[in-house]
This record gives C-alpha cells, sequence and structure tokens, in this order.
C-alpha cells in the first residue's frame, strides 16, 4: 500500500451515542492510555456488564463526587482561573440556555454525515517550565481530592505563589512559539461509517513519507497529546444529558460574537468515561470547561477543557486543553468544515509544569491508494 499509515498513537469516537471522551498520553507522562467508543470492542461480556458497570460508576464517583467545577464561581473569580473569560459580559436578553445547546448539537450533528478523511498537516512544540518562568508547583489545581485543603471554590483553584495563571499561560506560550523546535507530522482524521448508520472519527498521527515507523517510535516517547480535538462532541445532543452546563455571558473572540457556557460532566451521569491506564490500572478521565459559542453560525470557536478534579494517584495535578476552530475550505468539497486550527496543551505532573502546542494548516481530502505487486 503506497502511503501506509504508520502510526503511534490513536483515539476514535461514535458519534451518535453516549461516549466516553479520549484523550492519549505518551508513557513517559502518564503511561499508556485506553481510548473508548461509544460501544468498545473491548467491552466487558454480557453477563459481567451490570457488575463491570456498578464497578466503574464506583470508581467514577471515588474520584469526582467531591468535585466544585469552576464553572460555580463568580464571574470574577472566573476570569482569574480562566484568563481568556477577561471581556465577559453579562446581559439579561441573553438567549436561553437550552437553546443554544440545542442549536449548537444540531449543528455539531449536522457536520457528522458530512465529515471526509483529512490529511492535515501538524506542527508540534513541547516545552517545560522552568526557572524564573515557573509558576510554582500549585498552580490551577482542584484540590477537593487529595491534595491541600481550601474554602471556597476559589481557593481550590487558586495560585499558590507570586505567578498568576494569565502570566503562566502568557510565559509559556512565549517559550512555545520563539524557544522550541518544531516537529512537523502528518495528521489524520478518518471517518468510519457502520451499516447500521452510526458513524465514527478516528485520529492519528502518522509519519506519511517515512519508509517505516523508526521515528514515530521515537517521537512516541516524546509528545504527548492527541485526541483532544473530539472534546466538542461533548455538545452533541445525544451527550448533552452527561454534563451540567452554565450559560455565563457573551464575549467576543477571534473576532466573533460569543454566547459563553461553562460545563462539567456530572459523574452520577457519565456513562463512559475516558480512562487513563497505567501498569495495568485504568483511570476515568472526566472534564470541565468552557465554550465560545458563535450567536450566528452556533459553531464552537473557542473550547477550554480542565480535569474535573486533580488525580493524586498518578500526581496529575491538572490538564488543559485550549482549542480554536475555524471554518477550513477542503479542495473538492463544497462546504466549508468547522476543524481545529491549533491545541494548545498544559499539564502539571508532580510538581512539573509542561505544554504543547499544536498546528494544523494544508487540510486535504486523504486518500489511500493501493500499489498491486505482479505474481512473485
Amino acid at each position: 500500500m503506497v502511503g501506509e499509515r504508520s502510526l503511534f498513537r490513536s483515539s476514535s469516537v461514535r458519534a451518535g451515542f453516549l461516549f466516553g471522551l479520549i484523550s492519549l498520553f505518551g508513557p513517559n507522562l502518564f503511561g499508556q492510555s485506553t481510548p473508548s467508543r461509544g460501544l468498545p470492542q473491548s467491552a466487558a461480556p454480557v453477563d459481567d456488564a451490570p457488575q463491570h458497570a456498578a464497578e466503574t460508576s464506583a470508581q467514577i464517583m471515588k474520584a469526582y463526587g467531591d468535585a466544585q467545577p469552576y464553572m460555580n464561581c463568580t464571574p470574577s473569580e472566573l476570569k482569574q482561573i480562566v484568563p481568556a473569560l477577561e471581556g465577559l459580559k453579562f446581559t439579561k436578553e441573553e438567549l436561553p440556555l437550552q437553546t443554544i445547546l440545542h442549536r449548537t448539537g444540531e449543528v455539531i450533528g449536522a457536520q457528522l454525515p458530512r465529515m471526509p478523511n483529512l490529511l492535515a498537516a501538524e506542527s508540534v512544540a513541547q516545552a517545560d517550565v522552568a526557572g524564573d518562568k515557573r509558576p510554582g508547583a500549585g498552580a490551577l489545581y482542584n484540590s477537593s481530592r487529595g491534595f491541600p485543603q481550601a474554602s471556597g471554590i476559589l481557593q481550590q483553584y487558586s495560585l499558590q505563589f507570586a505567578t498568576d495563571e494569565k502570566q503562566l499561560e502568557q510565559n509559556l506560550h512565549l517559550t512555545l512559539v520563539t524557544e522550541t523546535p518544531w516537529k512537523n507530522f502528518d495528521y489524520l482524521i478518518l471517518a468510519h461509517r457502520s451499516a447500521d448508520g452510526t458513524q465514527t472519527l478516528e485520529e492519528s498521527r502518522a509519519d506519511l513519507k517515512a519508509t517505516n515507523d523508526k521515528r514515530l517510535k521515537r517521537e512516541q516517547k516524546i509528545l504527548h497529546g492527541i485526541g483532544f480535538e473530539y472534546l466538542w462532541l461533548l455538545f452533541l445532543s445525544e451527550n448533552a444529558p452527561e454534563s451540567n452546563y452554565r450559560l455565563l455571558g457573551h464575549q467576543k473572540m477571534y473576532g466573533h460574537e460569543t454566547y459563553v457556557v461553562g460545563f462539567a460532566q456530572s459523574p452520577s451521569r457519565v456513562k463512559q468515561a475516558g480512562e487513563i491506564d497505567l501498569a495495568g490500572q485504568a483511570y476515568p478521565l472526566l472534564y470541565q470547561g468552557i465554550a465560545w459559542i458563535d450567536q450566528t453560525t452556533f459553531k464552537i470557536v473557542r473550547l477550554r477543557t480542565d480535569l474535573l478534579a486533580p488525580l493524586p494517584a498518578i500526581r496529575l495535578e491538572r490538564f488543559s486543553s485550549d482549542l480554536r476552530f475555524e471554518p477550513i475550505e477542503i479542495a473538492d468539497l463544497k462546504v466549508a468544515l468547522w476543524l481545529p486550527r491549533q491545541v494548545e496543551l498544559i499539564w502539571m505532573q508532580g510538581g512539573q509544569m509542561s505544554g504543547e502546542l499544536h498546528v494544523y494548516t494544508k487540510y486535504s481530502l486523504f486518500h489511500a491508494t493501493v500499489k498491486v505487486l505482479p505474481p512473485a
């Protein structure tokens, strides 16, 4: 096969069903992780399904049952936790929240059947925060589960040292853009459609020009993030019941007038959480965050996600993703698709703060070609 995909990480979600969100990380960060799907191939046997579901639910409640989402903070407190909310305003004339969620879910649902197989150029920069740019070991984490306690939601997400969250993000972004060498890859989105009409999206990183996978195996030890581009499916109508939402107001973002909606997955309603698998032990991943939704098109312009609570068992204090979406014109297609243009990640594990910046360009249709060899 010409252009055979040499993959080191892949993830997929089944659209149209309740699903577990996927976040994949390189083994040097959290260990090997396992993608979750709406109908997982590795599901428990039918006879064991009720027991497996009960065990998973208990694990989720243990990890996240006491979490306090930051969307419940006051607007001024939220702006300290998520600096991107500067400029947020609220008026009584806002469209009802349920209408915004319904329209957004419809837009996402309408794009999914039109998703073709896509190829893009992916450029990645990675850096650790150290020295005078280091914010201190306690930056922005929810201390409700296993970390030093503090009163009030804001204090649970407070900064422990002088450097604030806005400065942290600015310093890390500047380091990624100006001081870090870029690594280039091929980024694939593959759309799989089953006979019953359901659709699965698969994301993967590849090097289509490589003759073998040696380079990717080497980069596997370095790069940590893949799978975050699917997080907008949280707002798909079928998945919305798993989360709580709050209309925060409106804000101009990247030239768009947007509704700003806070969300947090509900531990008691999530049917299938994403997972991190470390040394054979699976840890559930639940998310909270902020979505900026265009007031005219109801497309998500920007999406910020964070862990609903830290995971002390693997010393993971925070994991934040910041996704920017744009309309992308694809050659040979008559419509523009709403796709990720940039993803920025910040994580802290064991007191070490690190980040990655992923930039996507040159989207095009992906066609796998087959080379037929003559008989031996």
